[in-house]
C-alpha cells in the first residue's frame, strides 16, 4: 500500500465507504481484486487512528449498504445469462432461416431438372447433373460458411462481454466483502481502546477519590 494522497481526502465529502478509503489510502483503480496482508494490517490500523467511534460507525454503515447491493447484483448477473441464451437462440433461428431458401432452391431445382432432362441423352444428363449439382454445392458452402461466421463473431463478442462483466463484479464484489471485514475489525479495536480509556479514567477517579477520603 502506497503512502497516502497529498490531497486532503474529507469523510463527508465521499458518497460511499469504499470510495473514501480507495482515495484516502489509495488502494488502487476501482478497487478491485485482493491486498496483501501487511496492507490489511496498516489500513485497519490508520482507521482506528485516523477516527473517532462515530465515524467508523457511519464508515461501516455505508460499506455494509454497498455489501447488500453486490449481492442483490448476483440476481442481474442470472438475468444476463437468461439474455444471453435469448441471443444464441435468436442467432441459431437466423442461421436456419438463412439455410431455408438454399433447401427451398435444391428442391425447385430438382423439379426443374427433371422436366428439362427428359428429351436429353443420358450422358448429356449425367453432365449437366453433375454440373448444377456442384454449383449448388458452391453456392450452399458459401452461404453456409457466412452464417457460421456471422455467428462466430457475435459468441465472440458477446462470451467478452460476458466475461469482462462477471469478473469486475467478482472482483468488486471480493473488494468490498475485504474492506468490510477490515472496518468491522477496526471498529471493534477502536471500541476496546475507548472501553480501555474509561476503564483507566474510572480507575483515576476511583484514587482520587480514595486519596481525598484519607
Amino acid at each position: 500500500m502506497n503512502k497516502k494522497n497529498p490531497k486532503i481526502i474529507k469523510l463527508d465529502e465521499m458518497e460511499t465507504a469504499s470510495k473514501y478509503i480507495r482515495k484516502k489510502y489509495r488502494m488502487g483503480f476501482w478497487g478491485l481484486g485482493i491486498l496483501k496482508l501487511g496492507d490489511i494490517n496498516k489500513l485497519r490500523s490508520d482507521l482506528v487512528k485516523d477516527h473517532t467511534e462515530s465515524e467508523m460507525v457511519s464508515i461501516k454503515a455505508s460499506i455494509d449498504t454497498q455489501f447488500e447491493h453486490y449481492k442483490q447484483l448476483t440476481s442481474i448477473i442470472a438475468i444476463l445469462a437468461l439474455i444471453f441464451t435469448m441471443i444464441f437462440t435468436s442467432i441459431n433461428t437466423q442461421i436456419n432461416f438463412t439455410m431455408k431458401p438454399m433447401d427451398w432452391i435444391y428442391n425447385a431445382n430438382q423439379e426443374l431438372n427433371k422436366e428439362i432432362n427428359k428429351n436429353m441423352k443420358p450422358d448429356e444428363r449425367t453432365e449437366n447433373l453433375i454440373k448444377q449439382t456442384n454449383e449448388m454445392a458452391s453456392e450452399y458452402f458459401k452461404v453456409t460458411k457466412a452464417a457460421f461466421n456471422a455467428l462466430q463473431m457475435n459468441i465472440y463478442f458477446i462470451a467478452v462481454f460476458l466475461i469482462l462483466i462477471i469478473y469486475t463484479y467478482f472482483g468488486r464484489f471480493r473488494w468490498i466483502v475485504l474492506v468490510k471485514n477490515i472496518i468491522e475489525e477496526a471498529l471493534k479495536e477502536k471500541k476496546k481502546e475507548k472501553d480501555e480509556d474509561e476503564r483507566k479514567c474510572k480507575n483515576r477517579n476511583e484514587l482520587r477519590m480514595q486519596r481525598l477520603m484519607k
